[in-house]
């Protein structure tokens, strides 16, 4: 069974399965199917492979030169939330994304906030 867009999600991740498979399925979908199904990676598989933590950094790079703060926001929460061990290892420079946003906002309630559950991770 070839993997695709339309059956990624009920598809077991195996390791027989070519790492090329799983990438070329990523390089052809479009960039909002690419946050969908790296997010489906880490709530399914939160110790998979750390390769595709590079993909996260260029989605976090478009996300910042289209000032969509609220979408980096609330990935930032569900990496937080869903897969915590790869937050700490791969993400903690996500912490600082809401602080700024707050920050910018000049909301310092929310800046005051949004530090403290960056420095309670593990």
């Amino acid at each position: 069974m070839n993997i695709t867009k339309e059956n990624y999600r009920d598809f077991v991740w195996d390791e027989q399965v070519s790492d090329k498979d799983y990438f070329a399925l990523y390089g052809s979908l479009d960039f909002e199917e690419q946050v969908t199904f790296l997010k489906f990676l880490l709530e399914k598989y939160p110790n998979y492979d750390p390769r595709w933590t590079e993909y996260f950094f260029d989605i976090k790079d478009t996300w910042i030169r289209a000032g969509r703060w609220e979408d980096l926001i609330e990935f930032s929460d569900f990496v937080r939330e869903k897969s915590p061990i790869s937050y700490k290892e791969n993400f903690r420079i996500l912490d600082e994304i809401p602080v700024l946003h707050a920050a910018f906002q000049k909301d310092l309630e929310k800046v005051k906030i949004r530090f403290a559950e960056a420095t309670i991770q593990p």
